[in-house]
């Protein structure tokens, strides 16, 4: 499998389903030179590298959209899925997205060093609230998708900051009563 870079243009505020076009028009043109090794692409490019970042991406995106049918059996072998672990991500953020039973399931790799949980989760949220706004209303332009994911990003900050007063205050509140009950 050879791994194609994508660049879209996201200029002049545009509606979903016309990023959706400028995506499939940036992958189709990217699919006219699949036969040339990624490898071969960062060699005659040599893009400056930042650190121990990778050149050209640092998001990886990987759909499987292999029929399902095709993993029980095909005449004299049989295929099962085998989960790997990943020691150390190579990306900063590498999605791997399948079809199954008609929903998307995904599996997000990052470097735990590089962020925390709960920074991940919160990603992940405004990422499926992107696909059910656009799902819902494929007119709807990026900079009112970002205004909607703000909105949702402040509260849920707002929500965590309560969860988090909470505990502290239950956990005081206990500390208060093990203190009592010591003197």
């Amino acid at each position: 499998v050879n791994q194609l870079v994508l660049r879209t243009d996201l200029s002049g505020d545009p509606a979903f389903s016309e990023l959706l076009q400028r995506v499939r028009t940036a992958t189709l043109g990217a699919y006219t030179h699949q036969d040339v090794p990624f490898e071969k692409v960062v060699e005659e490019l040599a893009p400056a590298r930042v650190g121990d970042q990778l050149p050209l991406f640092n998001v990886k995106m990987i759909l499987l959209n292999t029929p399902e049918a095709l993993g029980s059996s095909l005449p004299g072998l049989q295929i099962e899925a085998i989960p790997v672990v990943v020691s150390a991500p190579k990306y900063l953020l590498a999605f791997t997205l399948a079809e199954r039973a008609g929903a998307l399931q995904g599996q997000l790799e990052y470097p735990h060093e590089m962020f925390r949980e709960s920074s991940i989760e919160l990603f992940l949220l405004l990422f499926r609230q992107i696909l059910d706004l656009a799902v819902a209303n494929p007119g709807i332009r990026l900079n009112a998708v970002q205004e909607q994911l703000q909105q949702l990003k402040e509260s849920h900050q707002q929500q965590r900051k309560v969860s988090l007063q909470n505990e502290l205050e239950r956990r005081f509140s206990s500390a208060k009563r093990v203190k009592v009950a010591l003197s």
